[in-house]
């Protein structure tokens, strides 16, 4: 799964992989996390990118886009 850690430095967003294991009597879990913050940036950049050239591309005025 995908989730933020909120920390009082910042926040991260990492990719988590958890497996149940059974070990006796006990259940335990194990997995690792793995930081991807540099990947949901870079989509969130190019979901901005496309949503500002779909807006330019379909304006029939440039001071509707960008007003002075």
């Amino acid at each position: 799964m995908e989730h933020r850690i909120v920390a009082k430095n910042g926040t991260r967003w990492v990719h988590t992989i958890v497996r149940r294991s059974q070990q006796g009597p006990k259940a335990l879990l194990n997995g690792t996390i793995r930081d991807i913050n540099d990947r949901k940036l870079a989509v969130l950049r190019l979901t901005v990118e496309h949503g500002v050239t779909q807006l330019v591309a379909g304006a029939t005025d440039p001071n509707e886009v960008m007003p002075e």
